[in-house]
């Protein structure tokens, strides 16, 4: 007891430390920290997980809804389109249409009433003619002019067209165009509401419907500037929608309350509404779900706290006994600090005894206590010891951690491989960097040469064995990693001046250069290769060309140079798009490389050019060329073969040239453009076929190409001339004038037409000319006015096909007119056959549009062409020119009688005039 007291003024000292906490009640309020935090956890993570299984099914059934309002969208579209087909296929439809008869149409609507009944929504059927005027409205008329260019749209493209329309209501139109003997005659129109797809999206999904017209301005305010266009709640839906204009969304959807219920209102789009700015809101009370949450969530609380309070209750029970031990010797450690080493044994003395057995059975506080004791006589002796060391120790260690951190830290951060190891090649020191590379924790000990550069430890002393002290030796490996990874590594091996324990040591230091590998690679593809296609570009191809040429000159072999080009390719690529036409270039590509040799070359020198280079054929020049042409029509077929691509199926030919060659004697760029030649001339003969070079194609190449040049010239320097060949009647009288272009060559003469027109025909060259030819004959005429003897005549002037189809051509010849003052009825354009059943009905727009200003037409060559003669009776035509192949015959052959007889009666019966050109003699 008197040892205790001896205690008390030093535990009185203690009070002037800082504030005090008992470990008991540290213990305690730990575990309840760590019950209380694993308690908020675990409810916080069920409350997260009931919130996230309520956002996925909010999610899919927000994907539900929308799939379903497609189907319903298309499920009415089609039941709309299955009408109009029903309306069109009655009886009499067509020919009310066509004359024009309201009346009829109407009763043919009345017929199907039942249908539209079943329909469920279709409020408005109307029928339009060609120029999209209402022949008959039945139903609801406010929507009859709501669908004028829809129709007119519908009709441009003769496929029906769906759309989408919200005014005061939102309604779905479908429009079909009707078809008469392969002539357009009108479309028919129908509208339906969306009331049938609301109430069905409302039974479906079980949710309130509101149909919102507008775009989405604001993604957190989406319905702000929608108008409401119908609702199938009443005034409570329209209310919540008016709550949630002025509430913030997320995600297309927002959650709020409302009369004290809790209401999810989502919003959707389908993407059967095309471009219209229609939308649909679900509106769903999920009161139910929201307090059934927070029920939950309250449950967890408070079982959370009553095993928290249990808990903490059971812990201070258990602890108390062994605290009060505890506390006791806690009074022992602060007299160590103060080396108070007398009065620690002391308090020893006077400890509290354990209750277990009457303090028999020593325990861990029992142990720490003695430990106390032979620590104070250790510490005792030692301290005058560690004194005389603390200075000098505490100097060493900071420099050897400032040491350990710097070497450390620059191994594990420098982004290269750094490895030492012995003479026997077991790794001693690995970086970071190179554990990383390599995929593995730990590489101490294992042998570096087949760990990181693959090979065996025999080979490696090989590389390394006059390797002196600091000198560098370089060399590169490829290391594969435990994931599969490839690295090419540039290594740099040295043997250290001083070793581990005076044994040699090396170090090697590794640099990765994959990416530097795969962009020489890559360089090198790029130089070499097409990037779409992925076979040989001119280049490489140049560098083919010149290795055969080489080697034929040696064996004495031939070699063939095959360049393809697909037809009407542009077309497909102008039609379908840049990707399909990509695709079927990779395609053709595939089919070219697998119907040749592997050592011939197949390259892609751009859009639908290729270039397929045949070596090693045979050293006579006939057998090499059927070998070449062998594998030519090889090539074609392969090409020719059907094309599957996204559902539809491309047939392609195309047309090839040939060249052969088997030394030295012409450069790389000649062959290559001797086989574009034949391939040029393969096009033109009217493709889907194959030629050998010829001298010739090249000389009238060059031909062509002076030609054009002198063809330019002549526009410039107003080289041509206009001759007018008159045109006479039965009696001799001249009625008008056939304009006849010659060329007046400064060097060559009088050139025929003949020689220059069909070239300016297939270039551009002859739209310059055609107007030059209309201006002077619009100058003519207006000068023929001036004379009593030459103003009643009509001049007649050839058009081209090329020139007829300019979109300006009717814009041209008005501003010529115009500009030149002649009078348009004394202008006759002539047409050939071939020229106007390229595509009638521009044809005959054109036409209609120029005979309103008075100019008149003529078919030139008639009968000479393999065509049908019921366009006769659509095109407006004022005169028919026979051909004088009939003419130069009358009175020879018995049948040619006949064929003019036969045109000129058929002309006086569709009003035309009739002109026979050729006429030499006197009838």
């Amino acid at each position: 007891m008197q040892d205790l007291l001896e205690v008390v003024p030093d535990l009185e000292a203690m009070k002037t430390r800082p504030p005090y906490l008992s470990i008991r009640w540290k213990i305690i309020l730990l575990a309840g920290m760590v019950l209380g935090l694993t308690s908020l956890l675990f409810i916080w993570q069920q409350h997260k997980l009931r919130l996230h299984e309520m956002e996925l099914n909010r999610a899919e059934f927000r994907e539900h809804s929308r799939i379903i309002l497609d189907q319903l969208f298309q499920s009415q579209a089609y039941r709309m389109q299955i009408l109009g087909n029903l309306l069109i296929e009655q009886a009499n439809v067509r020919t009310d249409v066509l004359h024009h008869r309201g009346g009829g149409l109407l009763q043919a609507v009345q017929a199907v009433v039942p249908e539209l009944n079943f329909a469920q929504g279709i409020v408005t059927v109307i029928f339009r003619d060609t120029r999209q005027e209402a022949l008959a409205v039945w139903g609801d008329t406010r929507y009859a002019d709501l669908n004028i260019p829809f129709a007119g749209l519908s009709a441009s493209h003769e496929i029906p067209k769906i759309q989408f329309i919200c005014k005061q209501a939102c309604v779905q139109q479908i429009a079909i165009p009707i078809s008469h003997l392969g002539q357009r005659i009108g479309t028919v129109v129908l509208v339906s509401t969306l009331d049938r797809i609301q109430s069905d999206l409302h039974k479906l999904d079980k949710s309130e419907v509101a149909v919102l017209n507008g775009s989405i301005q604001d993604k957190d305010s989406p319905i702000a500037k929608m108008r409401l266009v119908s609702s199938s709640g009443g005034q409570l839906i329209r209310d919540i929608l008016d709550s949630a204009r002025k509430s913030v969304w997320r995600e297309g959807r927002i959650q709020l309350e409302y009369a004290g219920q809790v209401y999810q209102v989502q919003l959707i789009y389908s993407q059967q509404a095309g471009g219209s700015q229609m939308h649909f809101a679900l509106i769903q009370n999920i009161t139910s779900v929201m307090q059934s949450i927070d029920s939950k969530v309250q449950q967890s609380i408070f079982m959370g706290l009553l095993v928290l309070c249990s808990a903490l209750l059971l812990l201070y029970i258990m602890l108390r006994p062994t605290m009060l031990r505890f506390s006791h010797l806690s009074q022992m450690l602060p007299l160590l600090g103060q080396e108070n080493f007398a009065r620690i044994r002391q308090v020893y003395a006077a400890r509290p005894i354990g209750k277990i057995l009457g303090g028999i059975l020593q325990d861990e506080v029992d142990e720490l206590g003695n430990l106390a004791l032979v620590l104070a006589d250790r510490l005792e002796r030692l301290r005058e010891e560690s004194l005389q060391h603390l200075e000098t120790l505490s100097i060493q260690s900071s420099h050897l951690r400032h040491e350990r951190d710097f070497i450390s830290s620059l191994l594990d951060t420098a982004p290269v491989l750094i490895l030492s190891y012995g003479v026997e090649g077991r790794i001693q020191l690995c970086n970071a960097y190179a554990l990383k590379i390599c995929g593995l924790k730990d590489a101490l000990g294992r042998n570096f040469a087949e760990l990181f550069l693959g090979i065996s430890q025999s080979e490696y002393d090989k590389e390394i064995s006059a390797l002196s002290a600091g000198a560098v030796r370089r060399m590169e490996s490829r290391l594969i990693g435990q994931d599969g990874g490839v690295h090419d590594v540039l290594w740099f091996h040295v043997k250290l001046t001083v070793g581990i324990a005076d044994a040699a040591t090396y170090l090697s230091v590794g640099m990765d250069i994959t990416e530097h590998k795969q962009n020489e690679v890559r360089i090198h593809n790029l130089a070499f290769y097409d990037e779409l296609t992925k076979l040989p570009n001119r280049r490489m191809l140049i560098d083919c060309i010149q290795h055969a040429m080489s080697a034929s000159g040696q064996d004495r072999t031939h070699c063939a140079i095959i360049c393809i080009d697909l037809d009407n390719f542009n077309a497909v690529n102008a039609s379908k798009g840049r990707s399909i036409g990509d695709l079927l270039l990779i395609e053709m590509g595939k089919r070219l490389r697998g119907s040749v040799r592997e050592f011939d070359t197949v390259a892609h020198l751009g859009m639908d050019e290729f270039v397929v280079l045949l070596e090693e054929l045979s050293e006579d020049t006939e057998r090499a060329a059927a070998q070449a042409r062998l594998i030519a029509e090889k090539l074609r077929s392969a090409i020719g073969q059907p094309c599957l691509l996204q559902d539809y199926t491309y047939h392609f030919t195309c047309s090839a040239g040939i060249t052969l060659f088997s030394d030295h004697g012409v450069t790389v760029d000649a062959l290559l453009r001797q086989a574009n030649i034949a391939m040029t001339h393969a096009k033109t003969s009217g493709r889907d076929s194959l030629h050998f070079f010829d001298p010739a194609m090249q000389h009238g190449l060059e031909a062509k190409i002076v030609l054009e040049a002198d063809l330019r010239r002549a526009l410039s320097e107003n080289q041509f001339r206009l001759f007018y060949q008159v045109q006479v009647n039965a009696d001799g009288v001249p009625l008008g004038a056939e304009a006849l272009v010659r060329w007046l060559h400064p060097e060559q003469g009088m050139v025929s037409p003949a020689q220059f027109i069909p070239f300016a025909e297939e270039s551009a060259l002859m739209l310059p000319l055609g107007q030059w030819l209309l201006e002077t004959a619009c100058a003519q005429i207006k000068a023929w006015e001036s004379d009593k003897l030459t103003n009643a005549l009509q001049l007649a002037v050839n058009v081209s096909a090329r020139q007829f189809y300019q979109p300006d051509f009717v814009a041209q010849v008005l501003q010529i007119i115009g500009q030149s003052g002649a009078n348009p009825a004394r202008l006759k354009i002539e047409l050939t056959e071939s020229i106007v059943l390229d595509d009638i009905s521009d044809a005959v727009a054109k036409m209609l549009e120029l005979k309103k200003s008075g100019v008149q037409f003529s078919i030139d060559d008639f009968g000479t062409a393999y065509s049908s003669l019921s366009y006769l009776t659509q095109l407006p035509l004022d005169q028919l020119k026979i051909d004088q192949s009939f003419v130069r015959n009358i009175g020879v052959n018995r049948s040619d009688d006949i064929v003019v007889q036969t045109i000129i009666h058929m002309a006086n019966d569709l009003g035309m005039e009739v002109i026979a050109e050729g006429v030499e003699t006197q009838a």
